[in-house]
């Protein structure tokens, strides 16, 4: 359980550094349909 929440907030931390990777990757997904 501690392990999953570790993963979680270290997920988030890495989520708000690459938010801007994440939406041009989303974009070319979406471009792709």
């Amino acid at each position: 359980m501690t392990k999953m929440v570790v993963a979680w907030l270290f997920d988030r931390k890495k989520e708000q550094k690459s938010v801007r990777h994440n939406r041009i990757k989303l974009d070319i997904i979406f471009a792709n349909f």
